[in-house]
C-alpha cells in the first residue's frame, strides 16, 4: 500500500509514517489518498502523480509517496509552523511557540502531554508579563493586580489575566490535565493579551516612525 513519511500537519510528530486507508484513482496516473497519522490518527489527504504504475488500481499501488523522483505529490492540510504575535519579545516568543507546539503535540487520549502543554502555557504567559513590565516584583496574582493599579493593564484584561492564572494554577497543581478544549482556548487568550501587550503597541511605534524596543 501507498504510505508517505513526514511531519504530521496536526501534531507536528516528525518523521511519521502514514500508512494509506483509502483512496480513489482518477485517469490512468493520478490518484486521491487519504493517510492516517500513526501518532495522533487524524487524516491527511494527498494527490499523488505516478509515472509508470496504475493508480485507478488502488489496491494494487506500491507508491512510495516519499521518493519525489517517482511521485509529485500535494498534501493537505499542509503544514504550518506555529508562530508568536508581532513584536513579543524573542524569549518570550521562544516560550510561547514550544507552548503552542507542546498543545498540538497534546490530545484527549494523552493526558502527560496534556499536562505538559497547560504547563508550558503558563510558563508563557507569566514570562510575558514580567518582560512587560521587569520593575514589578512579586508573585503572578500580585503582579497583574500591581499593573492594572499602575493603569498598565485595563481593568477587564487584568481580570481575564487573573482567570488565566487560576487555569495556569489548575494545570500546575492538580492532577487531572487540563482538556484539549481547555488548551486551545488558554492558547488563544495568551494570544490576545500579548498582542495588547506587545503587539500594539509596537505598531503604533512603528506608524510614527520610531524604533520598536
Amino acid at each position: 500500500m501507498a504510505l508517505i513519511v513526514t511531519t504530521c500537519p496536526h501534531c507536528l510528530s516528525e518523521k511519521m509514517t502514514m500508512n494509506c486507508i483509502g483512496g480513489r484513482g482518477i485517469g490512468s496516473m493520478v490518484a486521491n489518498l487519504l493517510f492516517e497519522c500513526g501518532g495522533c490518527r487524524l487524516p491527511v489527504a494527498a494527490q499523488a502523480i505516478d509515472h509508470g504504475q496504475r493508480a485507478n488500481n488502488i489496491a494494487g499501488l506500491n507508491l512510495n509517496l516519499s521518493d519525489e523522483k517517482h511521485v509529485q505529490i500535494a498534501v493537505w492540510p499542509q503544514l504550518t509552523m506555529s508562530s508568536a504575535p508581532k513584536h513579543v519579545p524573542p524569549r518570550v516568543a521562544a516560550v510561547y511557540i514550544s507552548a503552542l507546539n507542546s498543545t498540538r503535540k497534546a490530545s484527549d487520549a494523552d493526558e502527560g502531554a496534556r499536562h505538559v502543554a497547560g504547563l508550558a502555557l503558563g510558563k508563557a504567559l507569566e514570562m510575558g508579563l514580567r518582560a512587560y513590565d521587569p520593575t514589578v516584583k512579586g508573585m503572578l496574582a500580585a503582579r497583574i493586580t500591581a499593573l492594572a493599579k499602575q493603569g498598565k493593564l485595563p481593568g477587564d484584561l487584568a481580570d481575564w489575566c487573573q482567570q488565566l492564572r487560576a487555569i495556569r494554577n489548575e494545570a500546575t497543581h492538580e492532577d487531572d490535565a487540563l482538556s484539549m478544549e481547555d488548551l486551545d482556548n488558554f492558547a488563544k487568550a495568551i494570544e490576545t493579551i500579548f498582542m495588547h501587550l506587545f503587539t500594539m503597541p509596537g505598531m503604533l511605534l512603528e506608524l510614527q516612525g520610531k524604533q520598536v524596543p
